[in-house]
């Protein structure tokens, strides 16, 4: 396994991490989340991260040596050796653990802090490179198609640090008045995000207008496709009928779960704004609009559900415009399908 990589996407409510998962358990893998908002601390529920909790591998060690089981540690199904390798790298000391299985990329910011694409990448691949070094599989899953594509083919990303004061000032501004300002600055940058059709990302618009201002220019990104013998991409995309009626079902266990009382606990305790947390979307944006009195429960559940149909369908356009652009992507329509597929690639490929 030490040089293999499997990456699982998909529209959200389409089973990625259940897939991840069971392939995890099955090869003796390590998850690497890709989601932009699972990397925060205290955004379990609306972020829809599996249950689970953070470790010390460490204490784990000594747990599985007390433990009278003889064959399996107290949290997760690993080998002895496969959780002392984890243990001794720094990167990989403190994974959060859900069905016995390591994740890494997970709770790794406060919910006040930017984490940025190129933060990402950096972590994430210090990360995959240690579980390589250890011959443990990385298994890539997330609906951040972005970040998984560009931890793929190791996208390089331009060293400017954030700029606050520039990023409140642009904040003030419209999409149109946004891409106006960089097409000022860097007509070719600009034009490749109306190309890609981001003309509406307001992060992208912004991020691109910091990076030209500190260079005069956005460096362009040289990505190099990942190479099909050592990486698998598998895109998890059930019928749009089977994914709507899995939004609609997840909706209230997440509501009886306590979503609400998390997003009043981020507000008031971490203190989260109500424009950050509207600014994340989905699940966040209307809770956050009920506490407020903005809306009602029937208008949240509405909006929830009607928003998270309209992110699925852009992640599914996505995923078909990397693959239309020359990405190998193998499309099932069931998690247990992308097990199989991944199951026959590991197989034919085991001296990789």
């Amino acid at each position: 396994m030490s040089k293999k990589t499997i990456a699982i996407i998909g529209p959200t409510a389409s089973g990625k991490s259940d897939a991840a998962i069971a392939i995890a358990r099955a090869h003796g893998g390590a998850v690497i989340g890709a989601d932009s908002r699972q990397v925060y601390r205290h955004m379990s529920l609306g972020s829809g991260k599996e249950p689970g909790t953070t470790i010390d591998l460490a204490q784990e060690v000594s747990l599985y040596h007390s433990h009278t089981g003889g064959n399996s540690g107290p949290s997760t199904k690993y080998p002895l050796a496969t959780l002392h390798a984890l243990s001794q790298t720094q990167l990989l000391t403190h994974p959060y653990i859900s069905a016995g299985v390591p994740h890494y990329m997970i709770d790794v910011a406060n919910p006040t802090e930017d984490y940025s694409a190129g933060r990402f990448v950096r972590e994430a691949r210090a990360v995959m490179d240690a579980l390589h070094a250890h011959a443990i599989l990385p298994i890539v899953c997330g609906g951040t198609h972005f970040w998984v594509q560009v931890l793929l083919e190791n996208t390089p990303f331009a060293a400017v640090p954030p700029d606050d004061t520039l990023r409140r000032k642009l904040a003030a501004l419209s999409c149109d008045e946004l891409l106006s300002r960089l097409e000022a600055c860097d007509a070719r940058r600009a034009a490749d995000i109306v190309c890609k059709n981001e003309q509406r990302n307001r992060h992208r618009l912004i991020r691109a207008i910091e990076i030209c201002t500190a260079l005069g220019y956005v460096p362009s990104a040289q990505s190099t496709p990942p190479n099909p013998h050592t990486t698998l991409i598998v895109a998890i995309i059930p019928p749009m009928s089977q994914i709507e009626h899995n939004i609609t079902a997840r909706l209230q266990p997440r509501l009886d779960a306590g979503m609400l009382e998390e997003v009043r606990t981020l507000h008031d305790t971490h203190r989260v704004s109500y424009e950050r947390l509207e600014h994340f979307g989905l699940e966040y944006k209307w809770c956050a609009l009920l506490l407020q009195e903005k809306c009602t429960l029937q208008e949240m559940r509405n909006g929830i559900i009607r928003e998270s149909r309209q992110f699925a369908k852009r992640q599914i356009t996505w995923i078909r415009r990397w693959q239309k652009n020359g990405a190998r992507i193998h499309t099932v329509t069931t998690p247990h399908a992308a097990h199989h597929v991944a199951d026959t690639f590991l197989a034919a490929h085991k001296d990789v």
